[in-house]
């Protein structure tokens, strides 16, 4: 049988590999929840990284972004997820160096204690487990692993009251004090992220919020452990923020917001300044369209997971 979800997850990979990682538009958990089927890969890795639930834990897959293999799998006794970052499904979770994998206990409302697994990516051994009293998600890592960062929320039934933590591995130890933009340091980050782009040597993550009192991209440097919030106010007002995607340039020098149908901003990610994009920058919804199959065959695959877990249970000898 274990043949047989394996079999069930390279189907799910077959999918996941025509299309391009990014999330869909259809909206997903809250940041914190389940990145879903399609989980998290880096531009240098050459696998992609799965788990789903599976009887009385998770199954976690390694899979061939290149042919769809299973190159090694485990089942975790506990019930932890690829986190999302998004509303979209965004993930986290995978180190740009393809050396680390962090999974997450999900957040579907406010818990009392927080679980993260930080394992070994090429064997997915457990190295070891952290677990933080209060509500803590995580929001990304540093390029190398030994750096976490979390976002604490602090109020129950509040999900715009947070702050941003770094965790050092190694020491195992939150940093109490959080981190905040430099140039307005008495500034609340406040509002619902939406989508993500990162950099591709994961050291920049780009992650765009809204439902605060303002309308901004969220900088965080994941090796200096520094953010700045670059402030969108002359997008329109009647704009539907969540079929809004962040576009980072081959370069990495220019982070552009864009609609299905057009570009309406453009971020220099040295200056951090905003500009009107071009009047020749466009959009390209086809891209997006593929994007939305590419969930819908996940979702297939998923539930054939799940199917095949259940009839394991009741052919189990008693």
């Amino acid at each position: 049988m274990r043949r047989r979800v394996a079999a069930t997850v390279l189907v799910a990979a077959a999918a996941i590999a025509v299309f391009p990682a990014h999330s869909t538009a259809d909206g997903g958990p809250i940041a914190g929840g389940d990145a879903g089927i399609r989980g998290v890969t880096v531009p240098g890795s050459d696998s992609r990284y799965i788990a789903t639930f599976a009887g009385n834990g998770e199954f976690v897959a390694r899979i061939s972004k290149h042919g769809g293999q299973v190159l090694s799998s485990t089942r975790l006794r506990r019930f932890l997820t690829v986190p999302s970052v998004a509303l979209d499904q965004s993930a986290t979770g995978l180190s740009a160096d393809g050396g680390t994998l962090v999974l997450a206990n999900p957040h579907y409302g406010l818990v009392r204690k927080s679980v993260f697994a930080i394992l070994s990516a090429k064997n997915l051994r457990v190295r070891r487990l952290i677990e933080l009293r209060g509500n803590f998600t995580l929001d990304g890592l540093s390029p190398d692993g030994k750096t976490l960062y979390l976002v604490s929320y602090r109020r129950s039934g509040y999900p715009l009251d947070y702050s941003l933590h770094s965790f050092d591995v190694a020491a195992n130890r939150l940093d109490p004090d959080p981190i905040v933009d430099p140039r307005n340091p008495g500034e609340k980050m406040t509002g619902l992220p939406l989508t993500r782009s990162t950099s591709a040597d994961g050291v920049w993550n780009y992650t765009l919020y809204d439902g605060g009192k303002e309308r901004f991209v969220h900088a965080l440097n994941t090796r200096a452990g520094r953010a700045y919030c670059i402030d969108l106010d002359d997008l329109p007002t009647h704009l539907r923020m969540d079929r809004l995607r962040l576009h980072l340039s081959s370069d990495g020098g220019t982070l552009t917001v864009a609609g299905p149908q057009r570009a309406l901003a453009e971020i220099d990610t040295e200056s951090l300044r905003v500009s009107e994009p071009d009047e020749s920058s466009g959009g390209d919804i086809s891209g997006w369209l593929a994007l939305a199959g590419a969930g819908l065959l996940a979702a297939v695959a998923a539930i054939g997971i799940r199917r095949l877990v259940r009839k394991r249970r009741r052919l189990a000898p008693t």
